[in-house]
């Protein structure tokens, strides 16, 4: 990376937008992605790139533009600032658009980066990437190959500045691993996927990554079909976490303006059982998404979403928090620099309960385990309802049995909520932000082919 830090972008962009007498807000990235493939012991490929650009936002008399470049020039940058006033003047006034005041934004009290990870050789990478497939080929004979093994470095810095005085900025460093392991046994063969992240390189185990991707297919083999039926069901936490991907929309509050969520006018209310409490918690350490400021330069904030069912927020930027008048912005992440802030959670949690996986099991008696799903994305955000299939294990007397797959369940996302009788105390982080536990469900409509 440059010896330059973001206050040599930034400076510039803010200097061009007072000389021509606006009010705005610059985004500057500075950062880097490396990352190495393997498939079967062989380098599939290799990408190392830095990213370095500015995202320039303009409010004109409760107009937004937006304009980002990658050209860093005096010109080009003015040129930015001009295009993102040109495009304001066309977009629709509302007086909520107003430019996010400062605020004080306190550090996180923990390491956010590995200072080492962007000095990790691309061989070293490859290595590591080796040692996934081996661990994935050596947990078990069965273990025929595996697809493509991943090695991943993230990180940089980033800053966010505005003409009304904020300044945030913070540096930050992310280390992915993924393997996708097939096992084989009786002529037909089942894939696992395991991926683990850590703030750097160094604290990546692919030994873990491996083995896990492996016991995931092995635990697959010799599945058939489940019974039909509205039956008590047990949620993995990797489940859990993805069905909590796919609420995360509805909790915007841009989303409960438009009336484009199924949350819309329920705050105060319930909207689950009690033993759902679900936090965004951008401070969080070891989460994947920890983070001091938001993509609008704001400090963050844990925010309580729901607490023992009750809704009791949604998630805010600076517009929604005051045409609504209520509830507190900070909620906002950018992709990069090429776009502008968005509502989205950063760490989404589901607060884990007292009981053990194995007390779920025995509390749902006779059901089903489900540990993989298939078609999270279709989930309505504006309805709530979904249609989804995976795979999983028959539970029978409280204890797991055997391997079930072709699985068809569907429903709302509300009555799922509210069918949760219990969160399990196994909670984990996953890659891509939040975390959850398993979680028992008193029923779900599911379709086998039995």
């Amino acid at each position: 990376m440059s010896g330059c830090d973001e206050r040599c972008e930034v400076e510039p962009a803010l200097l061009a937008l007072r000389r021509l007498g606006l009010d705005g807000e610059v985004y500057s990235e500075n950062g880097y992605r490396a990352k190495a493939a393997v498939s079967d012991g062989e380098i599939e490929s290799v990408e190392e790139r830095h990213d370095r650009g500015i995202g320039v936002r303009v409010f004109l008399g409760g107009r937004v533009g937006f304009a980002f470049t990658t050209d860093l020039s005096p010109e080009a940058v003015r040129g930015t600032a001009e295009l993102a006033r040109d495009i304001a003047r066309h977009a629709t006034a509302d007086p909520a658009w107003r430019l996010p005041a400062p605020e004080p934004v306190p550090p996180l009290p923990f390491p956010n980066e590995d200072a080492g990870t962007a000095r990790v050789s691309m061989p070293r990478r490859v290595e590591m990437a080796r040692a996934i497939e081996e661990a994935a080929r050596g947990a078990d004979p069965r273990v025929t190959r595996t697809r493509k093994a991943v090695v991943v470095d993230v990180g940089g810095e980033v800053r966010v500045a505005n003409t009304a005085g904020v300044d945030a900025g913070y540096r930050f460093s992310r280390a992915l691993a993924w393997v996708d392991a097939v096992a084989t046994e009786g002529g037909t063969s089942q894939v696992g996927h395991h991926a683990g992240f850590a703030l750097g390189s160094a604290g990546l185990d692919p030994a873990l990554v491996g083995q896990e991707a492996a016991l995931k297919a092995i635990a697959k083999l010799g599945s058939a079909p489940g019974k039909t039926g509205r039956i008590p069901v047990v949620l993995d936490r990797e489940v859990v976490a993805g069905l909590l991907d796919a609420l995360a929309p509805a909790l915007s509050g841009r989303r409960i303006l438009k009336s484009t969520s199924f949350l819309a006018g329920r705050l105060g209310r319930p909207v689950a059982s009690a033993a759902v409490t679900l936090v965004d918690d951008p401070r969080l350490p070891g989460a994947f998404v920890s983070c001091p400021a938001d993509g609008e330069g704001l400090p963050t904030h844990r925010t309580v979403l729901i607490e023992k069912g009750r809704l009791e927020g949604y998630l805010h930027d600076t517009y929604s928090s005051g045409k609504m008048g209520t509830g507190r912005a900070g909620n906002t992440v950018r992709a990069s620099y090429a776009g502008p802030p968005q509502i989205a959670p950063a760490n989404l949690l589901l607060l884990p309960g007292p009981d053990s996986v194995e007390a779920l099991l025995s509390r749902a008696g006779r059901g089903v385990l489900i540990t993989e799903v298939m078609g999270l994305h279709t989930v309505d955000s504006i309805s709530g309802d979904f249609s989804l299939g995976g795979s999983g294990r028959l539970i029978e007397n409280g204890r797991l049995a055997a391997p079930v797959d072709r699985l068809a369940f569907s429903g709302n996302l509300l009555d799922l909520l509210a069918s949760i009788e219990a969160a399990g105390s196994d909670l984990k982080l996953f890659p891509g932000g939040g975390g959850a536990p398993s979680v028992l469900l008193r029923e779900l409509s599911v379709a086998g082919g039995a």
